[in-house]
């Protein structure tokens, strides 16, 4: 199953809270791009964890500054991570 969000304050305003926290406990990974309201930023940074008591392990303000191709994975019993995801121009093709 793929669902794509841009903003789970939509998603939160449409099916309620209850409902919006049910259909992200399904979800086995997350791959976040980009957002642009502070709820689904702020949802993000506090999925992935912090350092310590005070810090976030990635902030709303690093999640702000991604770019072009840049993601953040949430996966299911792993550690969130970043990586760059290869544009589709650049994939190789079958001559």
């Amino acid at each position: 199953l793929t669902i794509l969000v841009n903003s789970l304050h939509n998603l939160s305003k449409t099916y309620g809270e209850i409902t919006l926290e049910h259909i992200i406990s399904y979800f086995t990974r997350i791959i976040y791009l980009f957002a642009g309201d502070e709820f689904t930023l702020d949802y993000i940074s506090k999925m992935c964890g912090n350092i310590n008591d005070k810090e976030c392990l990635i902030s709303i303000t690093e999640l702000k500054l991604f770019k072009h191709f840049e993601a953040l994975v949430l996966k299911s019993r792993l550690l969130p991570f970043k990586t760059k995801l290869l544009p589709f121009y650049e994939y190789p093709r079958n001559k």
